[in-house]
């Protein structure tokens, strides 16, 4: 029995006419004439939309061997394989649905199913809430109700959650799957069909429409067919906010973007002297091409522009590709780069003070690390500062620090840079493999020369100010990993140390101070702790 007479047996017994067929296949009635006449077979896809249409198996329609109508028919629609090719249909067009969908669109509907799941949910939790009071009322005579009762809610609850799957698999699939269908066979359905070259043609040409179209037909819709419109208000409102989210975004992506610019640009000239530098720079051409690709894809979806998926796959696999020869490059580059303080740098010049010692001096660190230095050659009283420094980046000057009753000497460095200093500097240095940090110190080690005696008092009034690390070097002390020896703690009422006498002076006779001390590895620690021993009121009348 040939295809087309188990068609006109289809047809007539579900008491259909050509036109009434040819209507729901979006067919033209001569196309439909042509098949039951046997000279013409339909599209593949249009015999699967017979085989849904007369629920009958597309091998049985199409074998000549089966002659029986009554065998095309599927006759158990409970049939595990009947099932499961369903199932399979099914996710087959949501697949082929989504992958002709904008992001935009896709969202929307994730975002409508995602409602009405809520909606669900909701409404499940008041009824089974609703239900399970009434049990726990009507069962109250029973004492162990709450297991019955317990039971009883959990099948509601999976009953529930099945209706709800039921209900999201339907909407979906008439608001969606169906209409999809609909919107991509609207484009043929005034179109003959006769001939099989021209379906062929029509075919090739209707595979040329834009995805963008595609989803067009599917997302805008006329009024009538917004059965939810509340929903689709809920995900319109939903949908917007994402999307000044990602323009916020793409905003620091675009600043981003014009960082890894700036920052290929200005290693471009290092990148020919130093292997770490070119493979960072091609690491950093990888973030440009992400960069760049991650904003037209924001700006693809705020816009709703058509995203070419197969180009940003290959530009995102180009740029890890470089990132990680870049990386690579990088990594090679650094094992023969050496990294020094500034005390390696070729360029230290040497600065020298001479001060005189009083009772109340002492060296102030300002954070680096002290050498004390002995000099028995040196008059008493006579010291000698001395340290080096880059002096084609930095100026340094003394001065005195008056605190705690005690008289600081501080060296301080003053910034001489300029990009062209820095910019010549680093160059020399690249070309040698060395990358001096200037970041830890501005100088070197702070040399002070004197004599024994000298030396002794010095560190002994330093020891008055803080508690510190000293280790002994080839030539001398040296002081390192300063803290205050003696910390205050209090705010009701206010005193002053003084550090040459260990003494603290109160302002006023309501406020009392109590010392306590702390030992340490550096040494003992003095703690202050201040309070009012009157109202604040005493306090300002007296």
């Amino acid at each position: 029995m040939k295809f087309g007479d188990k068609l006109i047996a289809l047809r007539k017994k579900r008491g259909l006419s050509q036109e009434e067929l040819a209507e729901k296949l979006n067919v033209s009635r001569q196309s439909v004439s042509k098949w039951e006449s046997n000279n013409t077979y339909p599209e593949t896809e249009k015999i699967v939309q017979i085989c849904n249409l007369f629920n009958c198996s597309m091998d049985d329609l199409i074998n000549d061997k089966v002659i029986d109508i009554d065998q095309v028919e599927r006759k158990e629609k409970s049939n595990l394989n009947i099932s499961i090719d369903s199932l399979l249909d099914f996710i087959t067009k949501t697949i082929d649905m989504f992958a002709g969908m904008t992001f935009t669109s896709g969202l929307k509907c994730v975002i409508e199913l995602f409602i009405i799941a809520c909606v669900m949910a909701f409404g499940g939790f008041i009824v089974i809430s609703i239900v399970m009071g009434l049990l726990n009322s009507v069962l109250s005579f029973i004492s162990n109700r709450y297991f019955i009762t317990n039971f009883i809610g959990s099948v509601l609850g999976l009953i529930w959650v099945a209706l709800t799957l039921i209900v999201l698999v339907h909407i979906f699939k008439i608001r969606y799957l169906d209409y999809y269908e609909q919107a991509l066979n609207e484009k043929s359905k005034n179109e003959d069909k006769d001939d099989v070259k021209n379906n062929k043609v029509k075919l090739k040409e209707n595979e040329k429409i834009s995805h963008s179209e595609k989803v067009k037909n599917v997302v805008i819709r006329d009024a009538k067919d917004e059965p939810f419109a509340f929903l689709s208000i809920l995900s319109k409102i939903a949908i917007g906010f994402i999307k000044f989210f990602a323009l916020m975004f793409n905003f620091g992506t675009v600043c981003t973007l014009f960082a890894f610019v700036v920052c290929f640009v200005i290693l471009i000239p290092f990148s020919f002297n130093s292997m770490l530098f070119f493979g960072i720079n091609v690491a950093v051409f990888a973030g440009i091409v992400v960069t760049l690709l991650l904003i037209i894809l924001l700006f693809k979806f705020i816009f709703n522009k058509k995203v070419n998926i197969k180009m940003a796959i290959i530009l995102f696999v180009v740029a890890v590709v470089l990132g990680g020869v870049g990386s690579g490059i990088g990594v090679l580059g650094l094992k023969d780069v050496e990294v020094k303080n500034v005390s390696a740098s070729d360029n230290l010049v040497k600065f020298e003070d001479k001060i005189r010692f009083s009772d109340n001096l002492y060296i102030n660190h300002y954070g680096y690390d002290v050498e004390y230095v002995v000099d028995e050659t040196i008059a008493e009283g006579d010291i000698y500062i001395s340290t080096n420094y880059d002096d084609r980046l930095f100026k340094v000057n003394s001065h005195y620090d008056s605190e705690d009753g005690m008289r600081g000497y501080t060296l301080h460095a003053d910034s001489n840079m300029n990009f062209k200093n820095i910019y010549d500097i680093f160059i020399k240095n690249l070309k040698n493999n060395i990358i001096v940090d200037y970041g830890e110190s501005e100088f070197d080690v702070i040399t002070v020369k004197a004599n024994q005696m000298t030396i002794d008092k010095l560190m002994n009034n330093l020891s008055k100010m803080y508690l510190y690390e000293k280790t002994t070097t080839d030539s001398g002390i040296r002081t390192s990993n300063y803290e205050y020896r003696v910390e205050i703690d209090g705010y009701d009422c206010s005193g002053k140390y003084d550090a040459l006498t260990d003494t603290m002076k109160i302002d006023s006779r309501y406020c009392k101070c109590e010392r306590r001390t702390i030992d340490t590895y550096k040494g003992t620690k003095v703690i202050y702790n201040c309070e009012s021993t009157e109202e604040y009121d005493d306090y300002y009348d007296e």
